[in-house]
This record gives structure tokens, sequence and C-alpha cells, in this order.
């Protein structure tokens, strides 16, 4: 898991090209944790972090809301 595309796009992606080595095609696409919590819990202001957004997703599933469980595993299974 990483916090934004930068990672994977910059660093990832730049150091197999370095290497000449291919990267397996699920490398090229990434889930946006942070965004699809936000449009979930229709959150207004931008999570800080990806602890907050943990946070919120397990106080989520505390209280037996659907992202906190359904949602996250509908998400996982189309990756």
């Amino acid at each position: 898991m990483t916090d934004g595309q930068f990672p994977l796009r910059h660093h990832l992606h730049l150091e197999a090209g370095r290497k000449k080595a291919k990267l397996s095609q699920h490398f090229y696409s990434f889930y946006d944790l942070k965004k699809e919590v936000q449009k979930a819990v229709k959150h207004d202001s931008d999570f800080k972090d990806l602890e907050e957004v943990a946070s919120c997703i397990l106080s989520l599933a505390e209280v037996g809301h659907v992202l906190g469980i359904k949602y996250l595993q509908l998400q996982i299974q189309n990756i």
C-alpha cells in the first residue's frame, strides 16, 4: 500500500526501467483508498494520511457500516 500514485509511478517504474525489468500488469493500475473512502462516507475534507483513512474504516466497521466490510471486499475483488 502506498500513499498516492507517486511511489508507484516514480520509484517502481523508474527502477524497473533502469534494470530493463518488465513489471506485471497489476503494477500499472492501483486503487486509491483515500478517494474511495472519501466518496463512500461523503467526507468533505482530504484525509491527511493513510492512518486517518484506516481509522475511519475501522470506526465504521465497528458500527457495522457497509463500508467497513462489504464495500472493501467488493473493491478488493475488482483489483
